[in-house]
């Protein structure tokens, strides 16, 4: 529960800082696929990503710990079961994002 809470945050954080730096940056909005940004543009596409990139980490690492908490015997599983079906709705949206990106349907 901890880490979809922290992933959320940062993911928050992410699309917030990619605001910022889309306004003071407008030459990111020009970029097409496949085309390599100027060397002034890394820093702040850097910036835009890592937060997201961060998030997915730490769903990954939720998931993971909540199947552990769902399979220990002597627990109760209300919890994990929680945290675990939290990060993996979590997963699946940012894989169908990615998808959706990935085929230019957004």
């Amino acid at each position: 529960m901890i880490a979809a809470g922290l992933a959320i945050i940062l993911g928050v954080t992410g699309i917030m800082l990619g605001t910022v730096l889309a306004d003071r940056h407008p030459d990111l909005a020009d970029l097409q696929p496949g085309e390599v940004p100027a060397p002034e543009l890394v820093g702040p596409m850097l910036m835009m990503v890592s937060p997201i990139c961060f998030a997915i980490v730490l769903n990954v690492a939720g998931l993971i710990l909540g199947i552990a908490g769902i399979s220990q015997k002597a627990r109760s599983k209300t919890l994990a079961t929680i945290g675990t079906c939290a990060n993996g709705l979590m997963l699946a949206g940012c894989l169908m994002t990615t998808l959706l990106n990935v085929l230019g349907l957004s």
